[in-house]
């Protein structure tokens, strides 16, 4: 059965989102494209809506509906900040969580019935120095991680919005760069991907609270040249976690410790470009599409289920400078 792949772009073509379908070997067909908003780095979804963050000199959110292969506008909405460069839902809630990077601040909108961006209901604005980059909702929906990429802390929240007082926060070392924070399916541990320190932290969670249990390094011990960790995905199945390295130009996979929550690093693959900036799987977890930024290309690769490993390279194409990937 084919996959539906959202491909969000830095738009400097005049092309927003590339809409593929993904066949069952791998292999892309271009659907469509959708120009309609500027620099939709980055793109979640919630049933057939679709939300961007729209990295501009202000802050911009774009609300989107998907029929088929054909995106259209909801609605957008400009929120305080500027270059909005991460965006959640909390389906249950209706919340929307907006990371801006320059402006270093965070905005939650309510989400109408319609799926449109309605209300800001919170803003939370962090140091002078900030660069928030992500907002992470835990698996039972009741709490929130926040990264703040620029001052190297990260907080922890509930998700009801009474105040912006965190739960937990701490500070990781000068310069660690955490960028994205992940959830495991069982709701037991977190992993932190930090762009400029290359590892993964490793935590427990339990009642709101991180507890570090693990650091592990991405790059191989002899590698020296400069490289910075941008994405982290588990996999379908909840046994491996990956990450991709940008300048090394590989994907690290870890085996996951589904009692402990360790992490055990199982091998490095190359992505079949420069600068992969973001990957997804198909539902079944048996293909891996990687986005090269700086080679402007797709690239599908086979995935073995009971390995983790990947595999032979299935099919790439040609797209502008892709930054974000989404499997429906």
């Amino acid at each position: 059965m084919a996959s539906t792949l959202l491909v969000g772009c830095y738009s400097n073509d005049g092309n927003g989102i590339y809409v593929y379908s993904l066949c069952e070997s791998g292999r892309f067909t271009l659907q469509s494209i959708f120009g309609e908003h500027t620099n939709p780095t980055y793109l979640t979804q919630s049933g057939n809506r679709i939300y961007a963050a729209c990295e501009q000199e202000t802050g911009k959110l774009a609300a989107l509906e998907i029929d088929g292969y054909r995106l259209r506008t909801i609605n957008t909405i400009d929120i305080p900040g500027a270059a909005t460069c991460h965006v959640t839902v909390h389906p249950a809630n209706n919340l929307l969580f907006a990371s801006n990077y320059v402006s270093g601040n965070e905005v939650t909108c309510r989400l109408s019935e319609d799926g449109s961006i309605g209300n800001i209901i919170n803003q939370i604005n962090y140091e002078e120095k900030s660069n928030c980059h992500c907002v992470a909702i835990d698996t039972d929906g009741t709490g929130t991680v926040s990264i703040d990429l620029g001052c190297d802390k990260v907080y922890v929240r509930s998700c009801e919005i009474t105040d912006n007082v965190p739960l937990q926060q701490f500070q990781l070392p000068q310069d660690t760069g955490p960028r994205h924070f992940v959830f495991h399916p069982s709701g037991k541990f977190g992993y932190l991907i930090t762009e400029t320190a290359n590892s993964i932290i490793g935590y427990n969670y339990n009642a709101h609270k991180l507890q570090q249990i693990q650091e592990i390094p991405l790059l191989p011990p002899d590698y020296k040249d400069q490289s910075y960790a941008a994405a982290i995905k588990i996999s379908p199945c909840g046994k491996w976690l990956y990450a991709s390295n940008r300048g090394f130009d590989h994907i690290t996979l870890f085996g996951i410790d589904s009692q402990t929550g360790q992490l055990v690093q199982k091998g490095y693959y190359p992505t079949g470009g420069h600068w992969p900036r973001d990957f997804g799987f198909t539902p079944s977890g048996d293909i891996i599409i990687v986005a090269n930024q700086k080679d402007n290309n797709l690239v599908s690769f086979a995935v073995d289920p009971q390995t983790g490993a990947i595999g032979e390279q299935l099919d790439i194409v040609t797209v502008a400078n892709p930054a974000c990937v989404v499997v429906l």
